[in-house]
């Protein structure tokens, strides 16, 4: 299951996937057509059927995920990419009902035996969801946190390839103080917070 805030978010993801099963000649030089005619019904914008019978699911943020099945499968991997936006975490409740959703519909509906979830996003408030998941597997070790900066503590780019220092300078005057919560995933303030 691909999950993220808005419908459409989830539908750009998953038709990103479907490009490159579709496309990407190394991928089907390895392990051959993904899709077929008996099929097509199962290629859609959210809802995906691989030929091999896999399928690739996508959810927006508060979609019902636990009690889903294919098959006799349960929901084996989880990704919850963006699942909150600067928007969405002003509010309290706001970010208690996201919580909400996570705990009560991601996490219990995936397998209890082989599934797995992943979180992925960038701080945005200090009370979001990522930041109380956070808490909770730093505090409990429960799970495992993984961080990526862009820049590390000497100033060396993680991906330097695409990120040269003549890049990250630009995106640095252009982004402000947005730079260190989207590319050093640093907690940014609101403009006038006194807390």
């Amino acid at each position: 299951i691909v999950a993220s805030e808005t419908g459409t978010q989830t539908k750009i993801q998953i038709a990103n996937i479907k490009k490159e099963l579709e496309e990407n000649v190394l991928l089907i030089q390895d392990y051959g057509e993904f899709q077929t005619p008996k099929l097509k019904e199962e290629w859609t914008a959210s809802n995906v059927v691989l030929a091999n019978g896999a399928r690739i699911l996508g959810r927006s943020r508060g979609q019902k995920i636990r009690g889903l099945r294919h098959l006799q499968y349960r929901p084996d991997l989880v990704i919850a990419d963006d699942i909150e936006s600067a928007e969405s975490v002003r509010v309290k409740e706001q970010r208690d009902k996201t919580e909400e959703w996570f705990l009560s519909e991601v996490l219990p509906g995936v397998d209890p035996g082989t599934g797995r979830v992943l979180l992925i996003g960038n701080l945005l408030h200090s009370d979001s969801v990522i930041a109380r998941i956070k808490k909770r597997i730093v505090e409990d070790e429960i799970g495992t946190l993984k961080e990526f900066p862009l820049l590390n503590s000497y100033g060396n780019t993680a991906w330097p390839e695409k990120f040269t220092s003549e890049v990250v300078e630009r995106i640095k005057k252009q982004s402000g103080r947005f730079f260190k919560r989207e590319y050093q995933l640093e907690l940014v303030p609101e403009e006038g917070q006194i807390i």
